[in-house]
């Protein structure tokens, strides 16, 4: 079920800044690949945050795949976490047994305007 998976590819990451978000959620990370998108160097160096955006199909962006039956329970929490710089967005995501999944991911908001990050951060 798709309310139980997160692709993460920035601080959630195992091992990343933020990662302790997740572990208190608990679950379980597979390495996983997210095609079609890109990282936007120019929203990084900017907000000092990585951030996704549509790119052309070959492009990919490697990470986790997220699973928690407990995730569902925590949106909101991750939600604020991640601001409203960022929507929750469905994709499609591979794992490495090239088994395809829906999952969820946090997508740059194209309305955001990045001025606003000094009250934020």
């Amino acid at each position: 079920m798709i309310e139980h998976r997160l692709f993460v590819y920035g601080t959630l990451k195992p091992g990343c800044e933020n990662d302790s978000i997740l572990k208190e959620i608990g679950g379980d990370f597979k390495k996983a690949t997210l095609f079609g998108f890109t990282f936007d160097k120019k929203w990084e160096s900017k907000t000092g945050y990585p951030g996704l955006i549509a790119s052309h199909a070959k492009s990919k962006v490697e990470g986790y795949l997220f699973t928690s039956a407990k995730l569902k329970y925590s949106w909101s929490k991750i939600d604020n976490f991640e601001t409203n710089m960022y929507n929750r967005t469905e994709v499609v995501i591979e794992l490495n047994n090239n088994l395809q999944l829906a999952a969820y991911t946090y997508l740059i908001n194209p309305n955001f305007k990045i001025a606003n990050t000094q009250n934020i951060i």
